[in-house]
């Protein structure tokens, strides 16, 4: 079965025989299945639209609608792949200077006024080494959305600076890309060669699955409790209006990696899509008494079965995660 499962291990003929392979080995190829089908193809995503938004801004500001629409698709890009730490984006500080939230010490208005006050326009090496809480997309949503408002005019320093902020952005994102998908040194060529014995196969589905469920408990503790209070202006990306957008896109990702896991923990993966399913849907009904008590329920359930239920169906136990010591 061993010999079965690592020749199973490259490409994409992964699903159909999985449920014939031991928990083990399950947990072994679970990373490749997922890192191919969902991962990669998102950080692909990600790097057209931060193409693209780096394009719109080349051609000046005269038109901010155009800069906004880019925005909003590099954000939803971004709420695509967010939570997939594991690899690249683990490495310099990507995901923080790609998305610098939360920010309870207002860090991303102080390093935006930083550099809008340089005497000159900052080049994108001066933004790489800037405050980290400036280099992303918190710092341009600033630019093109005040106080919730959509400005009319951007001017021409703010302009230079979102423009070389947008080209920052582009270059982590293909940067990303390539140390995912390049054929000789990216990481989905790395979890190819993993033999379904190797300890580090077992390690990147745990990475895999621990990012997973860290995403859903983001989810829980950051993105749902200021939609539901008091202080909706502590919401991510409340000022572009696509708070609730926002979560909408990281439970789609989710889906679809709980998709491809179904292969390898059929029950458990089956119970966590439910629940995520139920959350989507109350997000969506905003004229429902129950609402906040819908989101939470779906979103809590999803995370159980995510946390406690599904590594033990497949036989891994979850590794630690960025919010264990908060």
């Amino acid at each position: 079965m061993k010999r079965i499962a690592a020749c199973l291990i490259v490409g994409f003929g992964l699903t159909t025989l999985a449920y014939a392979v031991q928990p083990a080995a399950a947990g072994a190829i679970l990373a490749a299945t997922v890192s191919h089908r969902v991962i990669a193809p998102r950080v692909a995503a990600l790097k057209d639209a931060f193409g693209t938004q780096a394009a719109e801004w080349d051609k000046g500001c005269q038109d901010p609608e155009l800069l906004r629409a880019s925005y909003q698709k590099a954000a939803d890009a971004w709420a695509q792949v967010e939570f997939f730490r594991a690899g690249p984006l683990s490495k310099q500080t990507r995901a923080e200077r790609i998305d610098y939230w939360p920010d309870p010490r207002n860090a991303t208005a102080k390093g935006l006024k930083a550099l809008l006050e340089v005497p000159e326009a900052p080049s994108v090496k001066i933004i790489s080494e800037a405050s980290v809480a400036a280099q992303g997309l918190p710092a341009i949503e600033r630019l093109l959305y005040a106080e919730g408002e959509a400005p009319k005019v951007i001017g021409e320093k703010a302009c230079a600076v979102g423009r070389s902020i947008a080209h920052n952005l582009a270059s982590l994102a293909l940067t990303l890309d390539t140390e995912w998908s390049d054929a000789a040194t990216g990481e989905l060529h790395r979890l190819d060669g993993l033999a379904v014995n190797d300890a580090k196969a077992s390690e990147a589905a745990v990475a895999i699955l621990t990012d997973l469920a860290t995403g859903i408990r983001v989810i829980e503790e950051r993105k749902v409790p200021p939609l539901l209070g008091h202080n909706p202006k502590a919401a991510k990306s409340w000022r572009s209006g696509r708070s609730i957008r926002d979560i909408e896109q990281n439970l789609d990702a989710l889906d679809k990696a709980y998709t491809q896991i179904a292969a390898y923990a059929p029950q458990a993966a089956a119970s966590v899509k439910e629940k995520l399913h139920e959350a989507a849907l109350a997000l969506k009904a905003s004229e429902d008494a129950n609402r906040a008590i819908a989101i939470q329920a779906g979103i809590n359930n999803a995370r159980y079965y995510a946390s406690d239920v599904l590594p033990a169906e497949i036989g891994v136990t979850l590794g630690f995660n960025s919010l264990d010591g908060d």
